[in-house]
């Protein structure tokens, strides 16, 4: 927790009390780099703190966009916004701080960063990269190529941008394109209406069709 109030460490201290964690009170951004380098499994940042100290952690924090990061604000979060990884593994919470809301952002966090780390189990620095890659393209709306030979993971990747997209509610279609016959490609991904061809006896539904909201892997 970075915060310089004695009265937000008691808040979260109590908040969180039922929950199996332990808060390091930090006041200053200096320690950041070498208690981010052991075991931490979130960090809390009071964005009452000084400007150099919240830039400071911003960018400390802008090199593990997989820590789990909440921001307790008590107004305005402008301030955060302009300095903020952009992490999906970012939530802000409101101060003075209300224990289910505060226990219920922890949680899900949490939770949301258990995924990313047991489907890409591995620490070297090409994992990490991958991890940090995925949630810094994840929550974008862009086209993504996943690149690399048969068995090194390429659907996992897939799942884990839809999953950190903000579109996991919705279908994730993965499509074996190579499986699928020249001639018949285009109508399993657009499709067809009724009477479109001699055999349409009834509408179907493409693969883009059914992943309306979500992602298609091909």
């Amino acid at each position: 927790l970075l915060t310089q109030d004695p009265r937000l460490v008691d808040a979260c201290t109590s908040a969180l009390q039922d929950l199996p964690v332990e808060i390091v009170p930090v006041r200053e951004a200096g320690p950041l780099p070498a208690l981010l380098g052991r075991r931490v499994d979130l960090v809390l940042v009071d964005l009452n703190l000084p400007d150099l100290t919240l830039q400071t952690a911003a960018d400390e924090l802008a090199l593990r966009r997989e820590l789990p990061t909440i921001i307790l604000s008590p107004g305005s979060t402008d301030a955060w916004d302009r300095i903020s990884r952009g992490s999906p593994l970012e939530k802000v919470v409101a101060v003075p701080v209300k224990a289910d809301e505060l226990t219920s952002a922890v949680e899900e966090l949490l939770e949301g960063s258990r995924f990313l780390q047991e489907q890409l189990v591995g620490t070297s620095s090409a994992m990490q990269e991958i991890r940090e890659q995925i949630l810094l393209v994840g929550p974008t709306p862009m086209t993504v190529l996943i690149t690399g030979e048969s068995g090194t993971g390429k659907d996992v990747v897939a799942r884990a941008l839809h999953h950190y997209s903000g579109r996991d509610s919705a279908p994730f279609l993965p499509i074996n394109c190579a499986a699928i016959p020249e001639n018949l490609l285009e109508n399993e991904l657009f499709g067809h209406e009724k009477g479109a061809f001699t055999d349409a006896r009834a509408q179907t539904r493409g693969i883009f069709e059914q992943a309306h909201g979500g992602t298609v892997f091909l």
